[in-house]
């Protein structure tokens, strides 16, 4: 190999002169032209407002999956008496913390929306692993207290009471896990494979 002839890693990018594979890396050392191109934008470019990429469309689909089940039923209550209420009807009434599932979904909307280079999103990571926990436990919080009341509910009706779990609560429970996984890969570009 010529001394004076100058080598890149392929991962790395370094410039290595008379080497043949990277001190580093231990990978095979290519001329300038053979190097694979740059994985992506760079930090400080944003991304198309469309794009879906670094976690942006499991956050959208998240935000989407909570607003919809907003306008589903919660729980229904079955035995001495029937009776279903969606997270709207219960936040409009005697739940008024469930205002928090939508409010939640468009938080997330306007980081999605805002945040579009890859530096900026990676910042507002933290701020949506907070938010796709919110609407979850809010769900579960008053899931609990539903229970408490059905329970409460048996004797003074004569019967018993039980609690099924709507799909409303069920899809803000689904959602959460896709909205945490965007949330930890929101503005993380994807690994490059080496060969």
């Amino acid at each position: 190999m010529s001394e004076s002839r100058v080598l890149f890693c392929p991962f790395c990018r370094e410039p290595f002169e008379g080497l043949a594979r990277c001190p580093t890396h231990d990978l095979a050392l290519v001329g300038f032209r053979e190097l694979p191109p740059e994985a992506g934008p760079a930090d400080h470019e944003p991304l198309a407002l469309r794009s879906l990429a670094r976690g942006r469309g499991e956050v959208l689909l998240a935000g989407l999956l909570s607003s919809i089940a907003f306008l589903l039923p919660l729980a229904r209550l079955s035995g001495a008496t029937e009776l279903s209420n969606t997270l709207s009807e219960l936040a409009s009434g005697r739940a008024p913390r469930l205002w928090i599932v939508p409010a939640a979904a468009l938080a997330a909307l306007s980081v999605v929306l805002r945040r579009r280079t890859p530096a900026g999103m990676r910042g507002a990571r933290l701020a949506l692993a907070m938010l796709a926990l919110l609407p979850s436990a809010v769900v579960a919080f008053t899931l609990w207290g539903a229970s408490d009341a059905a329970q409460a509910m048996g004797p003074r009706l004569g019967g018993q009471v039980r609690l099924h779990i709507g799909i409303g609560a069920w899809l803000v429970f689904a959602a959460a896990p896709i909205w945490l996984w965007g949330a930890l890969r929101f503005g993380v570009a994807p690994a490059r494979r080496v060969r």
